[in-house]
């Protein structure tokens, strides 16, 4: 069966106490891309009808510079779990109820908590290798979980360092490669495709893929 591994990280190693790597393993990607979507709609409304209320406010006190900022932050909405509030829990919780919903759907993380007495500092490197060698360990270990399961990595973009010479999906290919290697149970061949979903994905509906050559 084909599934799509979805990567993503949260905290900046350097400098936060935690580090988090995350993967959502999902099957159907567009029925469940669609019960999302019709999900966050009324939570956008919310709010947008936030907004609104503020900026009225600030207009009958006569704040017209803080009214002229909030309507320059062109941030489009995203749902995402620091911004939750009361007004719109709701909606994060019918998220949750929509992936586990599906049987065949899975999630793993890896959290890095540097105060704990088994951290070492040597552990830490740039976030370009920290983000891809904890992924590539996630996905090694759900290859072990799904056997007979083909998959695909999804990635999200993080900024390329200029003393780089791969790309991010080469990066984590060639680390899910090494991690692979090191179990004769796994086969590299197993995973068909890589790709990174860049900025550009949500604004204009676009995503840059990465086709590589299996060896």
């Amino acid at each position: 069966m084909n599934k799509f591994c979805f990567i993503d990280s949260s905290g900046i190693i350097k400098q936060d106490r935690f580090f988090g790597t995350g993967l959502l393993i999902v099957r159907n990607v567009g029925d469940m891309g669609d019960k999302l979507s019709k999900n966050s709609q009324p939570a956008k409304q919310k709010v947008q009808q936030a907004k609104n209320v503020k900026i009225e406010d600030l207009l009958v006190k006569n704040k017209k510079d803080e009214v002229i900022q909030i309507l320059r932050n062109n941030a489009k909405f995203e749902m995402k779990f620091d911004t939750v509030r009361p007004s719109t829990q709701m909606y994060y919780e019918r998220m949750i109820d929509i992936f586990l919903s599906d049987k065949d759907n899975r999630f793993s993380a890896m959290i890095i908590d540097k105060n704990n007495d088994g951290f070492s500092e040597n552990e830490i490197e740039d976030t370009w290798e920290t983000y891809t060698k904890y992924a590539a360990m996630l996905v090694v270990r759900e290859m072990k979980n799904l056997s007979g399961d083909n998959l695909c990595i999804v990635v999200d973009e993080i900024s390329k360092p200029r003393n780089k010479p791969l790309s991010l999906e080469d990066t984590l290919l060639s680390k899910i490669r090494t991690e692979v290697s090191k179990d004769s149970t796994l086969d590299f061949n197993s995973v068909f495709g890589a790709f990174r979903l860049a900025k550009e994905f949500t604004e204009n509906t676009q995503a840059y893929f990465h086709v590589f050559e299996q060896i």
